[in-house]
């Protein structure tokens, strides 16, 4: 026989006080003797809200632990975790991040983000789609427009800068090493060659931002080789005579002449790339003998006096004066000082 109508108020009400008490985070004991009830009539209407999806699903012990320990591997705190999972600190750490730990699936020296540390993030991301827009645009865009912009301090924003060219100084020296390793297992597997471009994407970016050092040159050239891709192939060949590699250029250049995938133009460009560096080589030589003027130098490579120009004083830069490479400080310092010149890099392939 079914329930009367007024049977059906009575356990309608009754779950709606349990449901009350259950969003207080009573306990079901501490419900079942308030109410005068049984703790399996409290389990039972929380079950039916759950059903219902009037309330949360209560977790289980094993799904406890599984939360604490991908939120402490996240950097979450003993407070964010035990918020999220209705409890306390303590309980938290007694019973699901010691016994994680003795499990081995933590550590325990696992530490937290603060809040400050997660400010500073969306700060810096802030800051980086600014200036990624500021070379987009290849506009200029001031400092002090900049901390208005975000609503911070001028000094804020130039220590941000340096945080985040330090990251992702960081990032590409990471994921150098990582496209060289991947490099050396690399038998034209599709996914390798997708992880390469994507390198070569944000190295592109990142020699627009000036990030690029002449130690990235291994891993791009890893990368071109392995996409054969023209594009990727013209940025390896750019990148040697920013870096005045020219002889390499040449050689790497050379091996792609007769590619098969690029077109007539552009292995007409890449044969002209070889002819510009094959003057620079031909004009280093003749500016490492004594005695020969710019004008003469000019009269036999047809480069121009700019060029000569800025090609003698990369050399004389480069060096200490008795023909000895600087140290890797030096010449760092001398590539800062070369991206402040007024003079036009010659642009090649």
């Amino acid at each position: 026989m079914g329930q009367s109508p007024e049977q059906k108020r009575k356990r309608e009400e009754r779950r709606n006080e349990v449901l009350r008490r259950l969003l207080k985070n009573e306990t079901d004991t501490k419900i079942a003797k308030e109410m005068g009830i049984s703790r399996v009539t409290v389990s039972a209407d929380r079950r039916y809200l759950e059903e219902n999806n009037r309330i949360k699903k209560k977790l289980s012990k094993e799904e406890k632990l599984d939360i604490t320990e991908e939120m402490t591997r996240a950097g979450k705190s003993l407070s964010q975790i035990a918020k999220r999972l209705g409890t306390t600190r303590q309980v938290v750490f007694e019973l699901y991040r010691k016994p994680l730990v003795e499990q081995g699936k933590l550590t325990g020296e696992e530490k937290s983000i603060q809040p400050q540390t997660i400010k500073m993030g969306k700060r810096l991301k802030k800051l980086e789609k600014i200036l990624e827009k500021e070379t987009e645009e290849q506009i200029e865009i001031d400092e002090e427009d900049i901390a208005k912009q975000m609503g911070v301090s001028k000094k804020t924003v130039e220590r941000d800068k340096v945080r985040l060219r330090e990251r992702k100084e960081q990032e590409f020296a990471e994921w150098s090493e990582k496209v060289i390793k991947l490099y050396d297992n690399f038998y034209g597997q599709p996914d390798s060659v997708k992880k390469f471009e994507k390198y070569l994407i944000a190295c592109k970016k990142g020699y627009e931002q000036r990030l690029i050092e002449e130690e990235h040159l291994l891993p791009i050239k890893c990368a071109a080789i392995a996409t054969e891709n023209y594009s990727n192939v013209a940025f390896y060949i750019k990148l040697c005579i920013r870096f005045s590699q020219f002889e390499e250029a040449i050689q790497f250049a050379k091996g792609y002449v007769s590619c098969e995938t690029f077109s007539q133009e552009e292995k007409g460009r890449i044969k002209q790339s070889i002819a510009e560096c094959e003057k620079f080589c031909q004009a280093i030589r003749m500016m490492d003998k004594v005695g020969i003027s710019d004008e003469e130098i000019i009269k036999v490579t047809g480069l121009t006096k700019v060029e000569i120009a800025l090609l003698r004083k990369k050399v004389e830069k480069r060096t200490n004066g008795d023909g000895e490479m600087k140290s890797k400080e030096e010449v760092s310092e001398v590539r800062n000082n070369e991206e402040n010149d007024d003079g036009d890099e010659p642009e090649i392939a």
